[in-house]
């Protein structure tokens, strides 16, 4: 074993290991016992200078992994950095807006390691953390997802546009959310607001009242 840890010696006193092996101890005589650096395939074959010579540490990690020995995925990347073929690092793309920040020292959005899961803000679902939950909008506002409040009388359901918070209204009702008749509708109920039949001659106004009585002109 010895012989084969001596023939990766570098330099005529046979005092330093040759790139890709690092000394893992020495002999008696003070010469460094070289071991080869393993990096678990995770660095470029051709290049120079992928592991420390003295602490066996990986300096050239590829395909997206990191760690001593290029053991794992990089923050911001998921995935099984041993697995074959290598590249299964694969990137988070976690949306900003409507992901969780764990480390507020740095840019770099994280997500499970094992799942791709990005963290999100309150409301807010979605594997990227890209939409907000039924029922909520306005995720870009960077703090999660807010309550549509859709009026569930005027409504159609709970529902609103994700980007405005306009809720779906009842035929004749309107309002963001739903809660009042559209000018010269009346009966705000579950069917949706009707029509006035007003008779434009007779009475002083088109707009009836919230029972759909017609407001008689003076003659």
């Amino acid at each position: 074993m010895k012989y084969f840890l001596y023939l990766h010696l570098l330099s005529h006193r046979c005092d330093l290991c040759i790139d890709g092996y690092y000394a893992e101890s020495s002999d008696p005589y003070g010469r460094p016992l070289c071991r080869k650096c393993e990096c678990n395939e995770n660095v470029d074959p051709n290049a120079i200078g992928n592991c420390d010579r003295n602490t066996g540490h990986c300096l050239k990690c590829v395909y997206n992994t990191g760690g001593r020995y290029c053991e794992s995925c990089l923050p911001g990347f998921y995935g099984n950095a041993l697995a074959l073929p290598k590249g299964d690092c694969k990137a988070c793309n976690c949306y900003p807006v409507g992901t969780e920040k764990r480390d507020p020292e740095s840019d770099v959005l994280v997500c499970n390691y094992a799942t791709g899961q990005c963290p999100c803000q309150p409301n807010v679902e979605g594997k990227h953390c890209d939409t907000c939950a039924e029922g909520y909008w306005n995720l870009m506002s960077g703090e999660g997802c807010e309550p549509c409040r859709c009026d569930p009388v005027g409504s159609l359901d709970r529902t609103c546009d994700i980007t405005t918070g306009q809720c779906q209204c009842r035929p004749g009702v309107m309002g963001q959310k739903c809660d009042q008749c559209i000018p010269l509708h009346y009966g705000f109920s579950p069917e949706g607001c009707k029509h006035c039949e007003c008779d434009q001659i007779g009475s002083s106004s088109l707009q009836c009242d919230p029972y759909g009585h017609v407001l008689v002109g003076l003659m």
